[in-house]
């Protein structure tokens, strides 16, 4: 790994270990899994004209209302574990162990991975996401093409000005979700502004039929795979194939 982007790989590292530690990441993981799958299973887009998009929103609000219920109240195990979860703009907003952390959907492709240099557009996004990407942009002090080995992209070197990382704490958890099967996967990325989105993206979680990762799906961005959470295998998650209905099986 190039020193150059040394910075951001520790950094978000750093993060996915703070945030992992005190069981967030696997409760994101599992309420983004559950609700994903109990929508999934009355997903009826010929009969009903249901649409991935509409699902997407679905799910995204019943995300946040989980969350919420999950975290919501000083008897919660989670406030105990310092994290507090607030909905400015109607978004919702998770602060945990000095980081401020947003929940997103990837938009829908025909991969779970998505295309993380053209799928995402800040300036097309709400004024929370372009907020953060901007505040991460001026705090971390460089030119953007300045992300290089290590990281997600390889872009040419631009002159370094007092680049420091730990000051990026806006950092965006993005999910996607696969259809039948209800199988999820989950990123941390730290968004900015320019011409690339992610100063780094790295892997949290990616499901299987069986409960494993995938080795051959595997992907690291931003961070050294060595102790991190993409080296860990993925919570076991019950995965529920949505039966072809009897008239469907007919013809």
């Amino acid at each position: 790994m190039s020193p150059r982007g040394d910075d951001v790989a520790r950094h978000l590292a750093d993060v996915v270990v703070r945030l992992d530690g005190i069981g967030l990441v696997d409760m994101l993981h599992q309420q983004i899994a559950d609700a994903w799958r109990t929508n999934m299973d009355r997903y009826e887009p010929s009969r009903l004209g249901d649409t991935l998009r509409a699902f997407g929103f679905l799910s995204a609000e019943n995300i946040q209302q989980r969350v919420l219920m999950e975290c919501q109240g000083a008897a919660s195990r989670w406030y105990e574990r310092d994290v507090r979860v607030s909905t400015p703009d109607n978004s919702m907003l998770i602060a945990a162990r000095g980081v401020q952390l947003h929940v997103m959907k990837a938009p829908a492709g025909q991969s779970r991975t998505p295309d993380w240099a053209a799928s995402f557009t800040w300036n097309t996004e709400s004024a929370t996401r372009q907020r953060c990407a901007r505040r991460n942009s001026e705090l971390y002090r460089s030119s953007f093409g300045t992300v290089t080995d290590g990281s997600l992209f390889a872009l040419p070197e631009a002159p370094r000005v007092d680049r420091d990382a730990t000051r990026c704490r806006d950092v965006f958890l993005v999910w996607s979700g696969d259809v039948p099967t209800g199988l999820t996967a989950g990123w941390l990325g730290l968004p900015c502004e320019g011409e690339r989105p992610w100063l780094a993206v790295q892997r949290l979680w990616w499901d299987e039929p069986d409960g494993s990762v995938s080795e051959s799906e595997r992907e690291l961005a931003g961070a050294d795979s060595s102790g991190t959470f993409d080296t860990r295998q993925a919570p076991s998650a019950p995965v529920r194939l949505k039966p072809r209905r009897a008239e469907e099986g007919s013809r």
